[in-house]
């Protein structure tokens, strides 16, 4: 999931807790402003500074709540329609098939048209 961008929901089950995380890197979650480390030896660093730093570790829990509670089902549900809708509305209508030699603007009856 990492190597394809893909944030984890734990990452948002945790921030909507207000539980600090230290999470390994992954495009975007500095956008949440997210802690990441990048190897072992950036882990153990920060570790122990989160765990000596409640103060610091606090206001980090806070704002990433604030940056991930935006980030609902219903939210993104709706995000990733209006972009097939905006796909859909822009996408040119084909009226041949090059594969099968199907002509006409509905796809949907290749199947059932007469051979």
């Amino acid at each position: 999931m990492r190597e394809n961008g893909f944030i984890n929901n734990r990452t948002f089950d945790l921030a909507l807790m207000k539980a600090f995380q230290i999470n390994n890197y992954v495009e975007g979650l500095e956008d949440l402003e997210v802690v990441t480390y990048k190897d072992p030896v950036d882990l153990m660093e920060k570790i122990d500074f989160y765990l000596t730093n409640d103060e610091r570790r606090n206001e980090n829990s806070l704002k990433v709540y604030e940056n991930c509670k935006t980030f609902t089902f219903n939210q993104q549900a709706t995000e990733i329609l209006n972009s097939l809708n905006k796909i859909i509305s822009e996408k040119s209508v084909y009226t041949h098939c090059n594969i099968c030699g199907h002509e006409g603007n509905d796809f949907l009856d290749m199947g059932s048209r007469k051979k």
